[in-house]
């Protein structure tokens, strides 16, 4: 199974075959080979420590209103 490395080595996922991928801007965007399913994977270093919001909707919030 290839492995997907994120851009600033903070993680790696194992992608299944045939699986498309494309990296823009920190985001990578796995399509699968029949075109019906589609996987966003970004990470993020947290300099403070473990955020209690980390991965809830509010962090995500937090996250589009920085961009």
């Amino acid at each position: 199974m290839p492995v997907l490395t994120d851009p600033h080595g903070w993680f790696t996922l194992a992608v299944p075959e045939g699986w498309e991928r494309d990296t823009k801007d920190g985001v990578t965007t796995l399509r699968d080979p029949v075109g019906v399913g589609v996987v966003y994977v970004s990470g993020v270093r947290v300099c403070r420590g473990l955020q209690g919001c980390f991965g809830r909707a509010d962090f995500l919030a937090i996250f589009l209103r920085s961009i």
